[in-house]
């Protein structure tokens, strides 16, 4: 992954995948169907 990419984490659990990605600038968009798991990694910043 490198800048300017779009980053799509289908099953992203609470997010952290994204922290591999915290030094690129990339638009990242985490989506899962936990409810519990989606409010867990927005309560952290993460998505």
């Amino acid at each position: 992954v490198k800048d300017g990419d779009k980053v799509l984490d289908v099953g992203c659990g609470n997010g952290r995948l994204v922290k591999a990605f915290e030094n690129k600038k990339i638009s990242y968009l985490g989506v899962d169907n936990s409810e519990k798991l989606i409010k867990l990694a927005t309560n952290q910043r993460l998505l």
